[in-house]
């Protein structure tokens, strides 16, 4: 009905405001929440997506098993289909991987990836793009590049590093929330200091994530139009039609995520790794960070912000 999408918002805001763990009786409603019928309706994604979200943020373990993990990722699928609600199936997977540990999915996540590069080459959404962005910096972010760079790697050889290039350099400075910020550094970090590659045979692309990162912080970004086009617009339109739509509940403000709370500034943590790289391997990243900065017309800028961070964190020259 067209109460349904106020039922799900009061729902996800009770679970938020509630204690630690879910109570039994939200618990025995999960498995509904991914029956198909009520995704059918699109207006009910953004506060169904929500309501999982909120589950997960109290308690992953305890309503996730292997045969949900299929049903989360059959809506993910169906969510991912349609321009209208593309955003929420990332917000999906990004929830699915903020609160579990790979083992929960990592055999799912060659043909999630596959799904996402198959729209990827045909969408006309400008934003599908940092979301799928996001997506891959959360999943770095929490659990390293290894779960990420396999599972792109199995598809195409090089894939994960043509995806890097094409994908990623050209989007990241288009981020422009502080706490998605925080998360492109975090996975910009783990990238340079844990993928070998990045200071060997990929040592191009490494640089340029040295680049991006500093310059996330340091520069106005790209301008990004996000507003849609008019073929965006009417394919829309022809998705969706008539159906009762989402109107948020004035009180039932969503929650800002914050995928990495443990971390305040993702500028310090991106210094801290590269000092901490530089100590247990000297020689290597001192002339690395500078040869990255030289490599930008802005190279003064990058290498006077780097310094910056340096002395912010209280650390002293790369050794």
């Amino acid at each position: 009905t067209e109460l349904t999408p106020y039922v799900f918002q009061i729902m996800a805001q009770m679970l938020e405001l509630g204690p630690a763990a879910p109570s039994q009786g939200y618990l025995s409603l999960f498995q509904a929440l991914l029956h198909p019928v009520l995704w059918e309706n699109r207006g009910n994604a953004p506060v169904l997506v929500r309501l999982i979200e909120a589950y997960f943020r109290k308690g992953a373990q305890l309503v996730v098993n292997p045969k949900r993990i299929e049903g989360l990722l059959g809506v993910f699928q169906k969510l991912l289909a349609s321009s209208s609600t593309e955003e929420y199936a990332f917000r999906l997977l990004i929830s699915l991987v903020e609160f579990l540990p790979p083992d929960n999915y990592a055999h799912h996540l060659s043909t999630v990836f596959q799904l996402i590069f198959t729209k990827l080459q045909t969408t006309k959404s400008g934003n599908f793009a940092k979301s799928f962005l996001m997506f891959l910096s959360v999943l770095i972010g929490k659990h390293g590049p290894i779960p990420a760079v396999s599972s792109i790697e199995s598809i195409g050889g090089g894939l994960f590093w043509q995806i890097l290039q094409q994908v990623w350099l050209p989007t990241v400075l288009k981020i422009q929330k502080p706490m998605d910020k925080k998360a492109c550094a975090i996975s910009m970090t783990r990238m340079i200091t844990e993928i070998p590659e990045c200071l060997n045979q990929k040592r191009d692309i490494g640089m340029q994530l040295v680049v991006a990162t500093i310059s996330l912080y340091e520069t106005t970004g790209i301008d990004d139009n996000t507003l849609l086009n008019p073929e965006e617009v009417l394919a829309t339109l022809a998705e969706t039609g008539y159906s009762s739509s989402y109107s948020k509940l004035a009180y039932a403000e969503t929650q800002v995520r914050d995928s990495f709370k443990d971390v305040e500034d993702g500028r310090l943590y991106f210094v801290q790794n590269i000092y901490k790289y530089s100590c247990a391997n000297k020689g290597v990243m001192g002339r690395f960070i500078e040869d990255a900065c030289k490599t930008s017309p802005n190279a003064a800028m990058l290498h006077a912000s780097f310094r910056k961070y340096l002395v912010t964190a209280k650390l002293g020259e790369l050794l």
